[in-house]
């Protein structure tokens, strides 16, 4: 049966253009990723989001995002909007996030309340090099060829509710003058039986051999900063940053630290290698590796994202507004009696709870730019997070934004993470593109999606993967205080990247 009928559909476009129209599916045998095959071709453009919560318990919900008929692009100062490979939209604007409000703002979205879950709106990246156009940044020059920000405009997605083991699959009805409501109610029910004659009466299991790769993979690495820098040997990684230069950068920001020009200074390298492995394959193998709560895996089809990121940048739902600030980092211990002690060798490090406290009060200030006066609050302080590779200081900060204020306001008042910058964020990212020899790309951006019901979910770009033709990028970034040492700085960034060389090895 399809949600909702058309009688009821009928009598509710007219107050609406965009309607979600889906039907729901009891499954026991399939999982996102079996489903994630079975819907996507060699070169179709997709998405699949996941999250893992807390100690390793699965999240309620995964999207899988096919037949993105529209995909909004901005590069070097040109946005455009493409339907079916065909641009129909195409600017010069120096204000991305204002056309995309223009794009997502034509659609009404009906609410289905039985959908309490995202239903559609624009999936996808911003790169970090976005701070150009926000704020006037001046940019070292690039050697990744990839736009600063691409968003898929969802047509059909997936849902998989983990907890009641149903599948929706969701088309939206999108209501126009050049169709009539009964024919795109018509066009959306095929898609949606487009689908169900692929996932569920398709027996060609798509599942290759990497999950028999993959053993021995709970628990910490036995000693993450070798392991990390054995990877590198076998994986014949080069980095952007030659190790003597990095070190030196290091101290160069030590001295901006000393002379007052920021107090803290986030500088990243980034590894490239050959690959020949299949994109989604590296996807599944990190998804096992570190499992962490915003996963995702994109393929743009002239390159792909792979990624498994700890930290939001911000979420909105209604006016609450998150963000979840991540400074303060100690690999995995090889035993429980070494796991607590680097636990609390991490909590009582002095230099990492400073540069804790900074951070937490820039995330404060951010939201405090466009929330209601007063509603800002520290809702969890400093507390540990354990990952597969890294054990984390995080901290949680909320606020209600100003009903003058959109979530593209919000977004620009957050963006980019000062986790990622250091602090004062601007003069940390003129320092940036000082010291770092090469453009961030996606590093240092957000992953997320920007809903048609005005909802904003969306994680910072880090322990990402781009896979680029025959080759795979890597990044990773520590953070610069008055007191660093160099070499413990360089193997911060090795540790950081640690699982996503053991699933590219794989």
């Amino acid at each position: 049966m399809y949600y909702p009928d058309k009688k009821e559909y009928l009598y509710k476009s007219a107050n609406y253009n965009l309607i979600p129209v889906y039907k729901k599916y009891i499954v026991d045998t399939e999982t996102p990723t079996t489903i994630f095959l079975k819907a996507s071709g060699p070169d179709k453009e997709m998405f699949l989001l996941e999250s893992i919560e807390g100690a390793k318990r699965l999240s309620r919900y995964s999207f899988i995002g096919v037949n993105n008929e529209k995909t909004v692009r901005y590069k070097t100062g040109v946005f455009s909007l493409e339907e079916n490979g065909k641009i129909i939209i195409k600017n010069k604007s120096e204000h991305p996030l204002l056309e995309l409000e223009k794009v997502i703002g034509q659609y009404r979205i009906y609410k289905d309340p039985e959908l309490n879950h995202f239903t559609g709106g624009a999936v996808g990246y911003l790169g970090y090099d976005l701070v150009k156009y926000f704020d006037s940044i001046v940019l070292p020059e690039s050697s990744l060829d990839i736009p600063e920000m691409i968003l898929f405009l969802t047509d059909t997605i997936i849902v998989f509710d983990h907890l009641l083991n149903t599948v929706k699959i969701i088309a939206a009805v999108k209501i126009n003058e050049d169709i009539g409501p009964e024919k795109a109610y018509d066009i959306s029910i095929e898609k949606i039986k487009d689908l169900e004659e692929k996932i569920f009466n398709n027996n060609d299991n798509k599942e290759n051999k990497i999950y028999s790769n993959i053993t021995n993979v709970n628990g910490p690495l036995s000693s993450l900063s070798a392991t990390g820098i054995n990877n590198i040997k076998e994986l014949n990684l080069s980095s952007n940053f030659e190790k003597d230069v990095f070190l030196d950068s290091v101290e160069r920001a030590k001295k901006y630290i000393i002379d007052g020009d920021v107090f803290q200074l986030v500088l990243s390298q980034r590894f490239e290698s050959l690959n020949q492995k299949r994109p989604f394959d590296i996807y599944r193998a990190l998804r096992i590796l570190n499992p962490s709560p915003y996963m995702y895996y994109f393929n743009f089809r002239d390159f792909q994202i792979i990624g498994s990121s700890p930290e939001p940048l911000i979420k909105i739902t209604g006016r609450k507004i998150l963000t979840c600030p991540i400074a303060g980092t100690r690999r995995r211990g090889v035993s429980q009696r070494e796991e607590k002690r680097l636990v609390n060798d991490l909590l009582n490090d002095e230099k990492e709870k400073a540069e804790h406290n900074m951070l937490v009060d820039l995330s404060r200030n951010d939201l405090g730019r466009v929330c209601v006066y007063g509603s800002v609050e520290l809702k969890r302080y400093m507390k540990i997070e354990k990952y597969s590779h890294v054990i984390h200081m995080v901290s949680r900060v909320e606020g209600i934004l100003q009903k003058s204020k959109t979530i593209y306001d919000a977004l620009k008042s957050t963006f980019p993470a000062g986790t990622l910058t250091g602090a004062p964020k601007i003069r940390a990212m003129q320092l940036i593109s000082e010291l770092e020899p090469d453009r961030r790309g996606l590093y240092g951006g957000i992953i997320g999606y920007f809903g048609y019901d005005g909802s904003l979910d969306s994680c910072i770009t880090i322990r990402t993967a781009l896979v680029k033709g025959d080759k795979i990028y890597i990044q990773a970034g520590a953070g610069i205080v008055y007191d660093s040492l160099p070499e413990n700085e360089w193997k911060e960034t090795i540790n950081k990247a640690a699982a996503l060389f053991k699933a590219v090895k794989i």
